[in-house]
């Protein structure tokens, strides 16, 4: 799981995973720090210290994994530095722990009792902001109510027919996460071959997939015999692709095949293969034809 340090005050920070005091990270003031494990089956806990001219000081020891508000760190008067407060707090964005460090003298919390309650108020309204952020979504939903598709062979002879009704496919996206969706809510592949003994390849158990009996509510539908979605968190770390997650459900199916239709469509396979493959050498050398022409022009 990644992590995050993020250092909104005056201070200069080293942090340390406990155990492991010689693999140090530096966090300068107002600055944010991708952070990993140095050990990862050492505990999972975050030392801080801050650098001062006097020494260094050790503020606390943190548990990343943990999404919590943490008691206040009181820093006493410097010569160069009046009383600070540090507001320490982990949160999460998507599947990022941040760790947050806040200088309450230079950020103000306003509205709150004490800077400790402050940060969990805080932590709510981001909560707050990400539901009202996910009404605000781009969508693309398409629906079709009807497909069929029949494989003819080059005889000609008719191999299979596959019909599927009610298929959805959506798409929605905020500035949190993306979602996506397949369903199909009926699905049916039949052996068009006349001398195959199982007429029907694939179908599914409509008993258990629909109410059973005759529906009487017009708002009850068929539950889908495929379904998938897909939800992923959008992140601004390009090489971590993060899922809230992921789900696929296929009803029960009965599957019946045949060596003869089997047979046949590796040979319609092949048949198209090299057919594709011929095609595209053509254009390949049309192309290159038609270069050396505009060449010698």
């Amino acid at each position: 799981m990644p992590y995050r340090i993020d250092n909104f005050s005056q201070e200069r920070l080293r942090v340390y995973q406990q155990r492991c005091e010689t693999f140090e990270t530096m966090v300068h003031s107002y600055t944010s720090c991708p952070y990993a494990w140095d050990e990862p089956c050492y505990p999972h806990r975050l030392t801080i210290e801050i650098l001062q001219v006097l020494g260094e000081r050790v503020i606390g020891s943190y548990a990343l994994d943990d999404v919590k508000d943490y008691a206040p760190v009181y820093l006493s008067v410097t010569p160069k530095k009046p009383q600070r407060t540090l507001i320490v707090s982990v949160h999460s964005e998507g599947a990022v722990k941040i760790l947050s460090i806040i200088d309450s003298n230079c950020h103000v919390l306003s509205g709150m009792k004490s800077p400790h309650i402050s940060q969990s108020k805080d932590r709510n309204k981001h909560v707050l902001k990400y539901e009202n952020s996910s009404d605000c979504k781009e969508r693309i939903l398409v629906d079709i109510p009807y497909v069929g598709i029949s494989l003819i062979s080059s005889m000609p002879e008719e191999l299979i027919f596959a019909c599927a009704r009610d298929i959805t496919v959506d798409f929605t996206q905020s500035v949190d996460q993306q979602r996506f969706s397949f369903q199909i809510t009926s699905l049916q592949i039949d052996n068009q071959l006349a001398c195959t003994p199982y007429p029907v390849i694939l179908s599914f158990d409509v008993s258990k997939t629909i109410t059973r009996g005759v529906r009487t509510d017009p708002e009850s539908s068929w539950e889908p015999v495929l379904s998938l979605v897909v939800t992923k968190w959008n992140n601004r770390y390009l090489s971590l692709v993060s899922f809230e997650y992921i789900s696929l459900r296929v009803a029960d199916f009965h599957l019946e095949l045949d060596q003869y239709v089997i047979l046949s469509l590796f040979d319609f396979i092949k048949t198209l293969s090299s057919r594709l493959q011929s095609r595209a050498l053509q254009h390949s050398n049309s192309t290159d034809h038609l270069f050396l022409m505009v060449f010698l022009l």
